[in-house]
Protein backbone atom coordinates (compact mmCIF):
# COMPACT_ATOMS: atom_id res chain seq x y z
CA UNK A 1 0.00 0.00 0.00
CA UNK A 2 2.82 2.56 0.84
CA UNK A 3 4.67 1.51 -2.49
CA UNK A 4 1.40 2.30 -4.31
CA UNK A 5 1.47 5.64 -2.50
CA UNK A 6 5.05 6.48 -3.41
CA UNK A 7 4.43 5.54 -6.99
CA UNK A 8 1.16 7.70 -7.48
CA UNK A 9 3.32 10.41 -6.26
CA UNK A 10 6.26 10.10 -7.97
CA UNK A 11 4.29 9.93 -11.61
CA UNK A 12 2.58 13.17 -10.22
CA UNK A 13 5.54 14.87 -10.08
CA UNK A 14 7.00 13.43 -13.21
CA UNK A 15 4.06 14.43 -15.16
CA UNK A 16 4.34 18.18 -13.52
CA UNK A 17 7.71 18.47 -14.86
CA UNK A 18 7.46 17.32 -18.29
CA UNK A 19 4.65 19.78 -18.47
CA UNK A 20 6.33 22.48 -17.20
CA UNK A 21 9.08 21.42 -19.69
CA UNK A 22 6.68 21.07 -22.33
CA UNK A 23 5.18 24.63 -22.00
CA UNK A 24 9.07 26.43 -21.12
CA UNK A 25 9.86 24.52 -24.94
CA UNK A 26 6.66 25.88 -26.94
CA UNK A 27 6.96 29.43 -25.28
CA UNK A 28 10.68 29.65 -26.47
CA UNK A 29 9.75 28.65 -30.18
CA UNK A 30 6.39 30.50 -30.72
CA UNK A 31 9.23 33.74 -29.18
CA UNK A 32 11.23 33.84 -32.03
CA UNK A 33 10.30 36.79 -33.73
CA UNK A 34 11.57 37.60 -37.18
CA UNK A 35 13.51 40.71 -36.38
CA UNK A 36 12.62 44.26 -38.31
CA UNK A 37 15.78 43.87 -40.23
CA UNK A 38 15.16 40.53 -41.28
CA UNK A 39 11.88 41.87 -43.09
CA UNK A 40 12.13 42.63 -46.67
CA UNK A 41 10.45 42.81 -50.25
CA UNK A 42 11.22 43.72 -53.35
CA UNK A 43 7.37 44.56 -54.30
CA UNK A 44 5.20 46.39 -52.44
CA UNK A 45 2.26 44.29 -53.81
CA UNK A 46 3.92 41.57 -50.72
CA UNK A 47 0.47 42.52 -48.63
CA UNK A 48 2.11 40.51 -45.32
CA UNK A 49 5.64 41.43 -45.65
CA UNK A 50 4.46 45.24 -46.39
CA UNK A 51 2.53 45.19 -42.95
CA UNK A 52 4.82 43.62 -40.68
CA UNK A 53 7.33 46.32 -42.35
CA UNK A 54 4.92 48.94 -41.70
CA UNK A 55 3.77 47.92 -37.81
CA UNK A 56 7.39 47.31 -37.27
CA UNK A 57 8.88 50.70 -38.36
CA UNK A 58 10.61 52.82 -35.43
CA UNK A 59 7.65 55.31 -34.62
CA UNK A 60 8.51 58.43 -32.48
CA UNK A 61 6.73 58.41 -29.55
CA UNK A 62 3.40 59.39 -29.10
CA UNK A 63 2.68 57.83 -32.70
CA UNK A 64 1.22 54.42 -33.10
CA UNK A 65 0.55 51.93 -35.69
CA UNK A 66 -2.87 51.69 -36.92
CA UNK A 67 -3.50 50.09 -40.62
CA UNK A 68 -2.18 50.45 -44.03
CA UNK A 69 -3.38 50.91 -47.90
CA UNK A 70 -1.27 50.15 -50.70
CA UNK A 71 -1.27 52.04 -53.85
CA UNK A 72 0.10 49.73 -56.68
CA UNK A 73 -1.73 50.58 -59.84
CA UNK A 74 0.56 52.90 -61.19
CA UNK A 75 3.93 53.97 -60.42
CA UNK A 76 5.61 55.68 -58.55
CA UNK A 77 4.19 52.97 -56.23
CA UNK A 78 2.29 54.36 -52.79
CA UNK A 79 2.14 53.05 -49.12
CA UNK A 80 -0.62 55.08 -46.90
CA UNK A 81 0.40 54.16 -43.29
CA UNK A 82 -2.22 55.40 -40.85
CA UNK A 83 -1.30 55.73 -37.31
CA UNK A 84 -2.67 56.81 -33.77
CA UNK A 85 -0.91 60.37 -33.71
CA UNK A 86 -1.23 61.19 -29.92
CA UNK A 87 1.07 64.19 -29.64
CA UNK A 88 0.52 65.20 -33.08
CA UNK A 89 4.64 65.28 -33.71
CA UNK A 90 6.06 64.93 -37.13
CA UNK A 91 9.32 64.53 -35.57
CA UNK A 92 11.55 61.09 -36.69
CA UNK A 93 8.65 60.43 -39.23
CA UNK A 94 11.40 60.55 -41.96
CA UNK A 95 13.61 57.79 -39.90
CA UNK A 96 10.62 55.81 -40.65
CA UNK A 97 10.23 56.30 -43.96
CA UNK A 98 13.72 56.19 -44.57
CA UNK A 99 13.52 52.21 -43.04
CA UNK A 100 10.07 51.40 -45.03
CA UNK A 101 12.87 52.56 -48.18
CA UNK A 102 15.00 50.24 -47.26
CA UNK A 103 13.45 47.12 -46.80
CA UNK A 104 10.41 47.95 -49.66
CA UNK A 105 12.23 48.19 -53.09
CA UNK A 106 9.85 49.09 -55.67
CA UNK A 107 7.53 51.79 -53.42
CA UNK A 108 8.45 55.25 -54.47
CA UNK A 109 6.20 57.25 -51.70
CA UNK A 110 5.83 56.61 -48.23
CA UNK A 111 3.03 58.79 -46.73
CA UNK A 112 1.47 58.85 -42.78
CA UNK A 113 -2.08 59.76 -42.20
CA UNK A 114 -4.00 60.48 -39.29
CA UNK A 115 -5.95 57.50 -38.42
CA UNK A 116 -8.87 59.98 -36.51
CA UNK A 117 -9.50 62.51 -39.45
CA UNK A 118 -7.40 60.55 -42.33
CA UNK A 119 -5.47 63.89 -42.77
CA UNK A 120 -2.16 63.35 -44.17
CA UNK A 121 0.51 63.86 -41.85
CA UNK A 122 3.47 63.79 -43.85
CA UNK A 123 4.93 62.05 -47.13
CA UNK A 124 8.03 61.35 -48.43
CA UNK A 125 9.46 59.90 -51.51
CA UNK A 126 12.54 57.78 -52.47
CA UNK A 127 15.26 59.72 -53.47
CA UNK A 128 16.41 59.67 -56.88
CA UNK A 129 20.01 57.86 -57.01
Amino acid sequence: MEETKIMKKYLRNLLQVSVVLCAIFLTACSNQNTKDEDIRTKYIGDNSKVSQIAYNLPYPEGVKYYSIEIQSETEPYELKVFVKNDNKSTVDLKKCANHAFERIENMGIISFYDKDDNKLIESFERDKK
